[in-house]
């Protein structure tokens, strides 16, 4: 069968696709290319996290390296991917690999391949591993290199708290509740806010590789039990992570999601006038716009690519990037690794709260203050045959306007942005790990973002039938 990489890795259903027989063909691609490269002896590091099977698959992963002569570096325990990329550039090793299927579904697992950098591997790279993937049983040869297990959160915790001003935390007062969701955050955020003296009480912990029947991805609907902790423990905020720990995920003390490009314009906004940190921005195209007003404000350029964070990597490794955000709130900052980080996110959220002595809602409330309110919105549809063709049709004939809405400039960088003129607007782009069409949209108010939603959804279905005319009511 194929295997397709999608931005940063490999993903798939448990013992359909993503099977020991289909892991070893791509490790074998990896220590290839390695070889190849004359790359084999500065090692890889190999981390899991809390899915069904990630331990004994990264045991296998670690195996057919070391028998391709290839040293490995294995993790003790699960750790969130941002560690052992971070464990790739402490190490030096020449690629990190993650078993991990981040916020999927329960019955996914998969692969993320970290770069030497430490952050996502560059797609030069995965394209050439994935040119070297075979099948068949062939073993491995090539000498025997050797495992060592290590324990990733050694170096990861101090370095993380030189990035926050301790002192202004422990003064805080905060009250935290931290939401692992299962997931391989646990013990770290946590940690890291009682090293703080910041009370904190950590929720959904232990192995429950089914999370409880709900996919470790920290958005709304997936947070009640964190919104009923924050109430009854009356808590100053909730921050969660997904399940390999590199997004963030927030509800205010009244149990309220705030959303994650509120929590990217209130860093950005820190690093600048409070921390005074040097640098541009980046996000990708599926990003608020809000970065964009903060750039123009403090004469930062903004740097714009397309969906995957590997492509914001790439500008932190060429460019001076202060801060890149992606749609999903995956944040990276300077000062540490070309890779999104949830710890580090809802640390530095902490650290902006405690320098202006605010609450969260408080916050949000100056960021709508200095740059206007922005209500962003994701709705995910199943990629049915009928679908896909009706965006194929999309990007052949764009509509002239979407409801009252009229389409003042659309941008293909990935997927078709429709800008609405002053009224915001919407992104349709087709997954790249799962098989749904992601529809994103901005506006001023709530009212208007789901009203162009409610534009595209009625422009879809005469898409599919045939029926799409240039001016869709």
């Amino acid at each position: 069968m194929e295997i397709k990489f999608g931005t940063e890795g490999w993903r798939g259903v448990i013992s359909e696709s993503f099977t020991f027989a289909n892991l070893r063909a791509v490790i074998r691609a990896l220590a290839a290319f390695l070889l190849a490269h004359g790359k084999g002896r500065r090692g890889v590091v190999v981390g899991y996290d809390t899915r069904f099977l990630s331990r004994e698959y990264a045991q296998e992963a670690a195996r057919v390296l070391a028998s391709s002569g290839i040293e490995v570096f294995l993790a003790r325990e699960p750790a969130p991917s941002p560690v052992i990329s971070y464990s790739v550039k402490v190490l030096r090793a020449a690629a990190g690999l993650v078993v991990t299927a981040s916020h999927n579904p329960p019955v996914y697992n998969g692969i993320k391949i970290k770069g030497p950098h430490g952050g996502p591997a560059l797609k030069e790279m995965l394209d050439d591993i994935a040119d070297r993937i075979s099948f068949g049983d062939s073993e491995e040869k090539g000498g025997r290199g050797e495992i060592h297990e290590f324990h990733p959160a050694a170096t990861y915790l101090p370095r993380v708290l030189t990035l926050v001003d301790g002192s202004s935390l422990a003064r805080s007062g905060f009250r935290v509740v931290v939401d692992s969701m299962y997931g391989a955050g646990q013990g770290y955020l946590s940690s890291l806010l009682r090293r703080c003296g910041i009370p904190c009480l950590e929720i959904r912990t232990g192995y429950n590789p089914g999370f409880d029947g709900i996919p470790p991805e920290p958005v709304a609907r997936n947070l009640g039990p964190l919104v009923v902790a924050v109430r009854e423990h009356r808590a100053d905020l909730g921050l969660a992570l997904d399940g390999d720990g590199d997004r963030l995920g927030v509800v205010d003390r009244n149990g309220n999601f705030i959303e994650p490009h509120h929590v990217m314009a209130i860093i950005a906004r820190h690093l600048v006038e409070e921390r005074h940190w040097p640098g541009d921005f980046a996000k990708t195209i599926a990003t608020t716009e809000m970065l964009d007003k903060l750039a123009r404000t403090y004469e930062r350029r903004i740097h714009v690519t397309p969906v995957g964070f590997r492509h914001i990597t790439r500008l932190f490794l060429e460019e001076e990037l202060l801060l890149g955000g992606e749609e999903s709130g995956g944040l990276g900052v300077r000062n540490h690794i070309p890779e999104r980080d949830g710890t580090v996110a809802g640390l530095l959220l902490l650290d902006a709260l405690a320098a202006r002595n605010l609450s969260l809602s408080e916050m949000v409330g100056e960021v709508h203050e200095l740059l206007g309110p922005h209500y962003y919105q994701r709705l995910d549809l199943p990629l049915t045959p009928e679908l896909k063709e009706c965006y194929h049709a999309l990007a052949r004939d764009f509509p002239d306007s979407l409801g009252r809405f009229r389409v003042t400039a659309v941008e293909t960088l990935d997927g078709i942005k429709f800008r609405l003129g002053k009224h915001g607007w919407v992104l349709l782009r087709a997954s790249g790990t799962e098989p749904l069409l992601c529809v994103y949209a901005e506006s001023s108010s709530a009212r208007k973002t789901k009203e162009i939603l409610r534009s595209v959804r009625k422009l879809l279905p005469s898409c599919a039938q045939g029926r799409h005319d240039r001016h869709v009511k």
